[in-house]
């Protein structure tokens, strides 16, 4: 997930503040056990039984306003490094994700027909989304945490072994048992689609009656849902009680080898064991180096799981599609003023990528002169719509070759080629925006004259005209608010705008009753005049 990113130093500069971060405990143990220390000499000072006897020049007040100080010091550090490094690394997972969501959204944008037919359905919005969001919990502060987790452990191993080797030894047979119980911690839930599924689809369920079997298809979902949420509790519970055994463990062990050492150092006189207040300093610093080992697997988990999911999207995003529309230097571009809208088809034979052994077009050979109207007709699945599809350039033909104007298609700008063809399916798509945005899709630069002339020659001018909004009017979620008549005169609008020199109508008007039929085949009669048109009928 880091591939793309820059300024390599200001990461590291990140690190090196969550770094100082997790050093903040081990220092405070430090200061703790010196602290300890100086309340027992307090308390002892008279007693010619301790090292530190008669010991002149000890102030207790000035001790621990110096104690108070250091506190002071490393709270205020530790406030500045926490606050600067979740500003500073949210910032910069936000700003990362913003720029991949936009670089996987064009790169998903520009691939070919052929590799849209292979997608199932609702992967690539689910890349968009849940893999997206698993990169953006991974490259967020969980590097950081990751940082402060092992700035914590070595920092508090190394205090541990530079105080006292010994006890750090003897506490380390417990660090495994602890890194464990700390990666216990960790708890997910997962949910169903069931539930969104039926919801998306409310109308066709309730069409067939089908409530009651949604309900029980979402009920077993449900109970397999209980019994892993079930066994998760089971874990997390264990594993709390197998932290707290652990610790309780680990506070005997300390504190029965600890007391031997400070009996060695009361004996010699401080030539043998350690004082009391580094057996604190030993304990807890060892403590949180185990502790710290143990709880960075959570984020290590999600750093992980961003690094899988990055790769996934990071194949789509360098996937160079073979048909290329977005590319300005992919394929000719010829001299606006030469476009006539002549097509040839030359022994063309074509089959879907994903059904290779069907052929839909085989040795299929016309042409069309420079404005004139064909019409092709013929049965389902005899091949009509594969070629508007082929004059698109959604796809290549496997065998033979289509031309526009003496060229071939493979040799022109697809982007390029795309802006000379208005089409018109028979389910026109419109998106949710007002009518002279959609419109505009057409030719983005196109004013507001310009769309009401495209209207008018659509015959759509009269029915806007008599919407509340006018051309503002809000379509609605695929045109949800227009009649099937108005969007399909609408959708012709928004293919006359660009002014094509070739016009391709897709069963334009099969889904329409008569009287719409009637409108809308009179607009496509006008708008078919002086253009070549194809026609796709039954």
């Amino acid at each position: 997930p880091l591939r793309r990113r820059s300024g390599l130093a200001l990461h590291r500069r990140r690190l090196g503040i969550r770094a100082g971060h997790g050093c903040g405990w081990p220092l405070i143990s430090v200061i703790f056990g010196q602290m300890t220390n100086d309340f027992i000499r307090q308390g002892t000072q008279n007693s010619s039984q301790l090292p530190w006897a008669n010991a002149s020049g000890f102030d207790f007040l000035d001790s621990m306003n110096r104690y108070a100080i250091q506190y002071s010091i490393v709270g205020a550090c530790v406030f500045a490094a926490s606050t600067l490094q979740v500003a500073l690394w949210s910032l910069a997972c936000e700003r990362q994700v913003h720029r991949m969501r936009l670089v996987f959204f064009r790169a998903v944008l520009r691939q070919e027909m052929s590799w849209f037919d292979q997608q199932s359905s609702g992967e690539l919005t689910t890349r968009l989304a849940d893999d997206l969001e698993k990169i953006r919990d991974g490259i967020g502060d969980k590097v950081s945490l990751l940082a402060q987790a092992a700035a914590g452990f070595f920092s508090g191993f190394i205090i541990g072994f530079f105080k006292s080797w010994r006890m750090t030894l003897v506490m380390m047979s417990l660090t495994p048992l602890l890194a464990i119980g700390g990666g216990c911690w960790e708890a997910y839930a997962k949910a169903g689609a069931i539930a969104e599924e039926t919801i998306s689809c409310v109308k066709t369920v309730m069409a067939f009656c089908g409530q009651d079997d949604e309900e029980k298809r979402y009920a077993v979902e449900l109970k397999k849902s209980m019994k892993e949420g079930i066994r998760k509790s089971i874990i997390i519970g264990s594993g709390i009680g197998f932290v707290m055994l652990v610790l309780y463990s680990a506070y005997c062990l300390a504190f029965w080898y600890g007391a031997t050492q400070v009996k060695e150092w009361q004996e010699s006189f401080g030539l043998n064991g350690i004082p009391p207040g580094d057996i604190f300093t030993v304990f807890f610093c060892v403590m949180i180096g185990s502790f710290s080992l143990g709880l960075a697997g959570q984020p290590f988990s999600q750093l992980m799981s961003a690094r899988g999911a990055a790769a996934t999207v990071y194949d789509i995003i360098d996937r160079r599609p073979v048909i290329n529309a977005s590319e300005e230097s992919a394929g000719m571009r010829p001299p606006d003023d030469g476009c006539r809208g002549e097509v040839k088809f030359d022994g063309v034979s074509f089959a879907y990528p994903n059904r290779t052994d069907a052929k839909v077009l085989s040795g299929v050979s016309f042409s069309i002169r420079p404005g004139q109207r064909v019409a092709l007709t013929g049965p389902s699945g005899s091949g009509k719509s594969s070629i508007v599809k082929l004059l698109l350039r959604f796809y290549d033909p496997l065998e033979g070759s289509v031309h526009l104007d003496g060229h071939d298609l493979r040799d022109l700008n697809a982007a390029w080629l795309r802006s000379k063809i208005g089409v018109v399916s028979q389910e026109p798509v419109l998106f949710a925006c007002s009518i002279a945005d959609n419109v505009r899709m057409g030719r983005p630069d196109a004013t507001m004259s310009e769309i009401e002339d495209a209207c008018r020659q659509a015959n759509a001018h009269n029915f806007i005209c008599g919407l509340p909004a006018g051309y503002e009017t809000l379509v609605g979620e695929r045109g949800a608010q227009l009649s099937g008549g108005q969007k399909q005169r609408v959708a012709l609008a928004r293919a006359l705008i660009r002014k094509p020199v070739l016009l391709l109508l897709d069963e334009a008007t099969s889904a329409l009753d008569s009287e719409s039929e009637a409108i809308v085949q009179a607009a496509l009669d006008k708008a078919s005049e002086n253009t070549t048109t194809l026609v796709v009928a039954h």
